[in-house]
């Protein structure tokens, strides 16, 4: 399943439970599938960073436009204010931290998967690097 797919089931999924999920649970849930489309996007483990060191892994990778960084970071931000500082707020503002998540693919594009495959494959092909130069001097 493509990643943008992915994500937009999963919006779905928590629009569709609406209000009855408790604050901190849609903003984990929220959370878990902005990381995994950050994750399949720029290649960055998101599961496994905090939102400050996604943010510092992407800035030293580069590739990463400003309007996708920018993007990403407040979505994860807000669920942590959610998540950790248990400033939820109420349904309308659920809604709106849908809303942005959606637009997330238009803003920070996940690869191709043929083209991500390719990478792979010329990847995979590339010679061994050299070795270096230490006891052997």
């Amino acid at each position: 399943e493509p990643p943008a797919d992915a994500l937009r089931r999963a919006l779905r999924g928590l629009r569709a439970e609406g209000s009855a999920v408790p604050g901190d649970v849609f903003y984990e849930r929220l959370s878990l599938a902005l990381r995994d489309y950050a994750a399949a996007a720029t290649g960055v483990p998101a599961r496994d960073r905090t939102t400050t060191e996604i943010e510092r892994e992407l800035r030293e990778r580069g590739g990463v436009g400003g309007d996708a960084m920018e993007a990403l970071t407040r979505a994860l931000k807000r669920a942590d204010l959610a998540k950790f500082a248990g400033r939820a707020g109420g349904w309308e503002e659920a809604l709106a931290a849908i809303e942005e998540a959606e637009r997330l693919p238009e803003r920070l594009p996940a690869p191709d998967a043929a083209a991500a495959g390719q990478r792979a494959v010329v990847a995979a092909a590339a010679p061994p690097a050299a070795p270096g130069r230490g006891a052997e001097a």
